[in-house]
């Protein structure tokens, strides 16, 4: 039987939800949800330059590539978050895939801002380029 293991550590089977990781999720997800990005994310544009990312990362966390090691990506990230710098929302370079454990990693460095968001964006940065992005 095929097991996975949820982000607080409990050990699930293949495709089980974690209980209470799911109402904690979804009620954080909730009230940071911004309507104002559905209609961008549903786009065709958005669709087609997530498409791009991952076939220029032949579907590999482009960031765990550049530290030396492969995993699975899943995730089409703004390097420059959308909200911040909407002009740069289609840009190619802009954009990194990443595994749902970076991706989480990322924005825990982003929520803490400061240095520590200005630092996780320039490893993005250099792991693109790194990766001939």
């Amino acid at each position: 039987m095929l097991m996975r293991e949820c982000i607080c550590g409990r050990r699930l089977k293949q495709g089980e939800r974690c209980p209470s990781c799911e109402r904690t999720w979804h009620r954080r997800a909730l009230a940071n949800y911004d309507r104002s990005l559905t209609a961008f994310y549903a786009g065709a544009a958005w669709r087609t330059l997530s498409e791009l990312v991952k076939a220029r990362a032949a579907g590999l966390d482009e960031l765990s590539r550049a530290e030396g090691f492969l995993e699975q990506g899943r995730i089409a990230h703004h390097i420059e978050p959308l909200k911040a710098k909407p002009e740069l929302g289609l840009e190619l370079e802009n954009v990194i895939f990443l595994s749902e454990r970076n991706h989480r990693r990322v924005h825990a460095e982003y929520r803490k801002g400061g240095m520590a968001e200005a630092a996780m964006k320039a490893a993005l940065r250099k792991a693109l380029k790194s990766m001939g992005g």
